[in-house]
């Protein structure tokens, strides 16, 4: 996304204070607020302003200038009004997730909300026009969870799953004729228990142990013993019987089992597989050294494990620090994250990856302007992790490609790239401190 942003004053833009915000340790935020027709002052000092609303809620800032790698520049001087963080309402959500250009999350109600890019159908509406506020999938009802991948999402209903979106490699699962946008269901399955999907297939593990894959197979990252370039509906994966959790790459494909090992299959030309080698590989490989894995978080070309005890170890392309070993260094075998050591939950995104900790806070590294850190030197990569701004309470994050969004005290905020409206704030603005999705 190539934004650039000029702000060297409050402004009111469709009612709406646009503002720079600063956070810990000098690190710059900017924020559109939401409708503020309770703001009853808005006071700037030499370097910092605040905005104080009607019932006294007050957010401050920083003013500052820093240009980051993807051309967006906030310009803030001396004496500007600046405001950083707004805290979101609670909502009636229970879990959220990121796709390619959108995001959906799943209600206590089990309905299902999407925002975003809909170009392909993935918002589920039949309009295929895109949403900058979350939008109710209709007809879906009932859904344990909510996966987005690449242009396409899936509900588990039981054991059955549903799957609506952009498909043009089979990975809807439904076999021929799949129509985009319109809400299908998975063939053959019942007893899901877990989804994963990526941008051109997915898999899920069943109440067996066993898994199953469905679409784009030309690196053989169905794992399902053959040659054949696709499916389009669900394979059973050759190898495994033990299943508890998939993990879908580009173009490769890992699963946790229930001894707490991960195996791996597919492309491997950055090392994704963990295995010690860039060889291809047909069949699962162990990723080498892991043990007592409680969770594994599978990205384009890198991924990670968290273990029982908060760990997290990651493995393959690592040109944006997304390993968070303290290199650029891509790593054929997985190597400890830096000063992690409590993480309760774990995503990774397009080059960058998330965690949230036993405190609550969330800490991301990788590609800076996804971490929701600000922008301040977001031209460079974070190596190590560093915390979400603001954030506390957290209890679910999910990396999407170049965004991520997360439940933090009770609410759900999105932060990075918004150039189709996957941050659900009712903009196309990118945002380097999290902000409230609108309507939940």
């Amino acid at each position: 996304m190539d934004v650039r942003f000029a702000v060297s004053r409050m402004r009111l833009l469709a009612g709406l204070p646009l503002v720079l915000g600063a956070g810990a340790c000098g690190r710059i935020g900017f924020e559109r607020l939401g409708a503020m027709s309770d703001a009853a002052s808005v006071d700037g000092g030499a370097r910092d302003g605040a905005v104080t609303t009607s019932d006294g809620a007050v957010a401050a800032g920083d003013g500052a200038s820093v240009d980051s790698a993807d051309g967006m520049t906030i310009d803030g001087s001396s004496g500007d009004a600046a405001v950083g963080f707004v805290a979101a309402p609670p909502c009636r959500c229970t879990h959220v997730s990121a796709g390619l250009y959108h995001s959906c999350a799943r209600l206590e109600s089990g309905t299902v909300r999407c925002w975003g890019s809909n170009g392909r159908g993935q918002l589920g509406d039949t309009s295929r026009v895109d949403r900058l506020t979350p939008a109710d999938v209709p007809m879906l009802a009932g859904a344990l969870d909510v996966v987005a991948g690449g242009q396409i999402n899936y509900a588990r209903l039981a054991g059955a799953v549903a799957c609506w979106g952009g498909d043009s490699s089979g990975m809807a699962g439904d076999g021929p004729g799949f129509a985009d946008g319109l809400l299908s269901m998975v063939s053959g399955v019942s007893d899901a228990t877990q989804v994963a999907a990526a941008r051109y297939h997915m898999c899920l593990v069943r109440a067996d142990g066993q898994a199953s894959c469905a679409g784009l197979n030309d690196h053989f990252q169905l794992v399902d013993g053959t040659s054949a370039t696709s499916r389009n509906v669900p394979v059973g994966v050759v190898g495994i019987a033990d299943a508890v959790q998939a993990g879908t790459g580009s173009y490769y494909t890992c699963f946790r089992r229930r001894g707490g090992t991960v195996e791996c299959a597919g492309i491997n030309d950055y090392g994704q597989l963990g295995d010690g080698t860039t060889i291809e590989r047909g069949a699962l490989a162990p990723v080498s050294g892991l043990s007592d894995i409680a969770q594994i978080a599978v990205g384009p070309d890198f991924a990670c494990a968290r273990t029982s005890v908060g760990g997290v170890w990651c493995w393959g392309r690592n040109d944006q620090g997304q390993l968070g070993d303290d290199t650029v260094v891509d790593r054929p075998t997985p190597v400890a994250v830096v000063g992690l050591s409590d993480a309760i939950d774990l995503s990774v995104g397009g080059a960058f990856a998330c965690a949230v900790r036993s405190t609550g806070v969330i800490a991301c590294w990788g590609a800076s302007a996804s971490l929701g850190i600000g922008m301040s030197g977001a031209s460079l990569p974070q190596r190590t992790p560093v915390e979400v701004l603001h954030l506390t309470g957290a209890t679910d994050v999910e990396a999407g490609e170049a965004h991520a969004c997360a439940i933090a005290g009770g609410g759900l905020y999105c932060w990075g790239s918004n150039s189709e409206g996957q941050l659900g704030d009712g903009t196309i603005d990118a945002r380097g401190i999290a902000t409230p999705v609108v309507g939940l």
